[in-house]
């Protein structure tokens, strides 16, 4: 996340990223991959629905699922990488008048927080998907199971946690040496 220093000064570009934080990133990159085929499989729906539609007069069987579930897909797939990168909307009305130091507590803490909010979603996602999965409830024209699209969701959003974990662990302020210190 950058934010816009109010004396017009450029930010730093941050140190790059090694390690096991860079594995992480790399890790990340499938879920956003299939984030970005989920996006894709909606936009090419709709435009061949439409173009159906209107020349043949027959529309795809199944469109609107199709659009459906990759929306809800796209959203949970997209999530973990959204957290991982601080892409999230942040107000920093008040913020910026911190310390740095202050600023990345305050955004490691607020990190923290969103992954307990996540985990408890994915935790009532989790039950709400074994109890469409027990009672085989599928969507109405493919027949695609809910209950695992929901586990997906919530295996996704634990993920997501994780990745706002990771987050937060990046943020934490390090502690500073002193001179004289060895």
């Amino acid at each position: 996340m950058h934010m816009i220093d109010p004396s017009g000064a450029q930010p730093a570009d941050p140190p790059p990223r090694t390690g096991r934080a860079g594995a992480a990133d790399w890790a990340l990159t499938l879920p956003t991959g299939i984030a970005c085929v989920c996006a894709a499989l909606m936009m090419v729906t709709t435009f061949l629905d439409v173009l159906l539609r209107y020349f043949v007069g027959r529309p795809i069987g199944g469109a609107f699922e199709i659009t459906e579930l990759s929306m809800g897909l796209l959203v949970f797939f997209a999530l973990p990488s959204v957290m991982m990168r601080r892409e999230n909307i942040a107000v920093t009305l008040l913020v910026d008048r911190l310390t740095p130091r202050t600023r990345a507590v305050l955004a490691a803490l607020g990190d923290l927080i969103c992954a307990l909010v996540l985990l408890f979603v994915a935790w009532r996602m989790g039950l709400h998907g074994a109890r469409l999965l027990r009672f085989n409830e599928v969507t109405m024209e493919l027949a695609v199971p809910k209950g695992a699209i929901a586990q997906t969701m919530a295996v996704m959003l634990v993920v997501a946690a994780l990745s706002a974990c990771l987050a937060a662990w990046r943020e934490w302020p390090r502690p500073v040496a002193t001179p004289g210190q060895g």
